[in-house]
């Protein structure tokens, strides 16, 4: 049996729509392919007058909430600072990782940042923006994640951007956070398909 979850599909219509673009160019060809779903969506409906209800899958796991589009596997996880290891030395690293929060964008739960004990936090993107967690989900919570860690480029615009979402949400910027942005970044990026939070 098909099981729907309705509240992670309107959440996801929201992410879709909200903060933390990776990039101006992958922003364009995310617009250029929702235009071309959009447009193959409207030519579906034009010959059928069915009503697809999109199926949102989900893998529970005891004492945690998942949300994402694939499969979590706590027990293959590693330490985030094994991983970032992993990243420096080989490039890349994909499988699943235990962390524990730092921050949790406050606007759509768009993106969240692990604690990293050796160094600085590591920022999580959301694979298509088509999923977040709950944006009152406090530092400290204990989470598993699936996904692919490279190093990457995080831009000027980029990085004043979380700074307009932090403040969209209320919490205090001033020019002076913005005015010492002054140069791109080069990091540990981590693209999230799935996440565990612990209840």
């Amino acid at each position: 049996m098909k099981k729907v979850i309705y509240s992670a599909m309107v959440f996801g219509a929201i992410a879709l729509s909200s903060c933390g673009n990776e990039s101006k160019e992958n922003h364009e060809t995310n617009e250029h392919h929702d235009e071309a779903a959009h447009h193959e969506e409207g030519e579906h409906a034009e010959h059928t007058e069915e009503v697809i209800e999109e199926e949102v899958v989900s893998f529970p796991v005891e004492g945690y909430e998942f949300y994402g589009v694939a499969e979590v596997k706590p027990e293959e996880a590693i330490p985030v600072e094994e991983m970032v290891a992993i990243v420096e030395e080989k490039g890349n690293f994909e499988g699943n990782v235990t962390a524990v929060l730092d921050g949790v964008c406050k606007k759509q739960g768009c993106w969240v940042t692990m604690k990293n004990e050796n160094g600085e936090s590591v920022r999580v993107r959301f694979k298509d923006h088509s999923f977040g967690v709950p944006t009152d989900t406090p530092e400290g919570t204990e989470v598993v994640l699936r996904g692919v860690a490279t190093m990457d480029t995080t831009t000027v615009e980029l990085q004043k951007h979380f700074l307009d979402d932090a403040k969209e949400a209320g919490e205090e910027v001033s020019q002076e956070d913005y005015d010492a942005i002054t140069d791109d970044i080069i990091e540990v990026s981590f693209i999230s398909d799935g996440i565990l939070v612990k209840k």
